[in-house]
């Protein structure tokens, strides 16, 4: 019964395919003890749909990141290319609210020299 209101012709985010093409521009936000963090990226990759209320991405991410260390002695900043593997599980709460947890991501960052961070990511998003 939920399944087929979830896959009725007028579901917004097309849940009836099994298999589609996401894309996604984002701005990201972080912050730490001493550090800030400001990406802007573009994701592109695959979205599966294994449960009606939930969708499974696979997805490349990259952009530009820009950070900010609060040193000691001054500010520092770092303007870097950042490239991202995704794996994301999409829970959706109603048709307009989404949970998203990446459990693990591998992100790259390239300023002249390469560096590189993994971690979960956690958030939500509304749909407009």
């Amino acid at each position: 019964m939920l399944e087929d209101r979830l896959r009725s012709q007028d579901d917004p985010l097309r849940r009836d395919q099994v298999v589609r093409l996401d894309v996604e521009l984002a701005v990201r936000v972080g912050r730490g003890q001493d550090l800030r963090v400001f990406e802007q990226t573009v994701r592109v990759g695959l979205l599966l749909h294994p449960r009606p209320k939930m969708d499974v991405l696979l997805a490349w991410r990259a952009g530009r990141a820009l950070f900010r260390l609060d040193l000691p002695a001054r500010p520092v900043y770092v303007n870097a290319w950042t490239v991202a593997a995704v794996a994301e599980i999409k829970y959706f709460v109603s048709p307009r609210l989404e949970l998203r947890l990446a459990p693990g991501i591998p992100i790259g960052y390239w300023n002249e020299i390469w560096g590189a961070v993994g971690g979960i990511e956690a958030g939500m998003a509304w749909r407009f």
